[in-house]
């Protein structure tokens, strides 16, 4: 469970207990349902009590030297920790339980529903760990796994008949980059013209 101040100039969301409410009456707090759409509509976590930094910082040494060893780098935000590899992209976020945590892994495949804009092009990888190292560790296994058995390529579609919606779009398009391609090369000789202008003028001076 988290809460947040009342006042809507305090745009941090807390673990209860955490020493900066400690002046402040209960009364004044507000229970924050959903984590994700509290940082949607532009509430931050306070970087003190952060379940995150907690986690990282009670761990930090021995995944420090996993991801030295294996060619992963992170960084703590103040919503996700980002993991990269070689490979992937993944974030590690915060759950409504400030207990819990969840794994998303970019993906510009398919986009899932009612993502929130912090997590777009990512997808839930649907596990979960009460430590963070079991994530890293699967992150690498997810990677090797990918090299033996890599997903196919996408297939291109058929070609679109002629005088289907499809068709008159795909003409549409080609005109206008034939348009565009057209408009650069004016200005690309107009360019030319005044550059060799401005050398003549140059050599008469001089002369």
């Amino acid at each position: 469970m988290f809460v947040r101040r009342k006042e809507h100039h305090h745009y941090f969301i807390h673990v209860p207990g955490c020493p900066f409410l400690s002046s402040v009456p209960p009364e004044d707090l507000v229970q924050v349902e959903n984590v994700a759409t509290a940082f949607s509509e532009g509430y931050e976590m306070c970087s003190l009590c952060s379940p995150l930094r907690q986690k990282l910082r009670v761990e930090e040494e021995r995944i420090s030297a996993f991801c030295q060893e294996n060619g992963i780098t992170y960084v703590l935000c103040n919503k996700y920790i980002a993991v990269s590899t070689p490979l992937s992209q993944w974030r590690i976020v915060i759950a409504d339980n400030e207990a819990d945590t969840e794994l998303y892994h970019r993906n510009t495949i398919r986009q899932e529903p009612n993502i929130p804009p912090f997590l777009t092009h990512y997808h839930d990888q649907k596990i979960r760990f009460p430590r963070l190292l079991p994530y890293f560790q699967y992150i690498l296994h997810h990677d090797n796994y990918r090299l033996r058995r890599p997903l196919p390529e996408k297939r291109k579609g058929a070609p679109p008949k002629k005088g289907s919606q499809r068709y008159r779009k795909l003409m549409k398009q080609k005109k206008q980059q034939e348009k565009s391609r057209s408009a650069r090369k004016v200005v690309a000789m107009i360019d030319n013209l005044q550059t060799k202008g401005k050398s003549r003028r140059k050599t008469r001076k001089t002369g």
